[in-house]
């Protein structure tokens, strides 16, 4: 994957390499022509890995139990998931939401799963020669996603609710 800075946010240029990238780079592409075409306002969500609870709270912790580091080996999305509950609301907020044209937002959780390390440690880790962009807001909330949903809610007035770190204190 071609990364040029981290935490991604939708600033960031398209690479699509597999079929199921393109395909997805190529849906949101035609979106943006129909919609300019014929005056209609299209959200595009961009999730990460969709998880359905408990289920996969479960085997991501029971997983890490045997291999400690096997989620970033290979790595997913960065640590960002949403939680499917989390994603239809996004979905439903976006139908009720009045802004025009259209727009391609990530939506994800507002933290990553972590075995422990920061989101600029696991960085850092991951892709030492990548420019890191994270703020103060890594600093108040050093779990933070790497995968930027602050355009989402703005657009969609929408926010995840649950959170890796909600499953790990037993709130899930």
């Amino acid at each position: 994957m071609n990364l040029d800075f981290l935490p991604l946010n939708e600033s960031h240029e398209c690479y699509p390499r597999s079929p199921y990238a393109i395909s997805k780079y190529l849906a949101e592409e035609m979106c943006d022509v129909f919609s300019s075409a014929h005056d209609l306002d299209i959200a595009s969500l961009r999730p990460p890995g969709v998880w359905e609870a408990p289920a996969t709270y479960d085997w991501i912790a029971n997983e890490r139990k045997k291999r400690a580091a096997f989620e970033w080996d290979p790595f997913w999305e960065y640590g960002a998931f949403i939680d499917v509950r989390d994603l239809a609301q996004a979905g439903l907020s976006g139908i009720h939401q009045d802004f025009s044209g259209h727009h391609a937002v990530f939506v994800s959780s507002d933290d990553i799963t972590t075995s422990g390390q920061t989101s600029y440690a696991l960085s850092n880790k991951i892709h030492p020669n990548v420019e890191w962009r994270g703020g103060a807001e890594f600093e108040e909330n050093p779990y933070r996603t790497l995968l930027s949903n602050d355009a989402a809610k703005k657009l969609l007035n929408w926010a995840p609710v649950h959170l890796w770190s909600h499953f790990e204190n037993g709130r899930l």
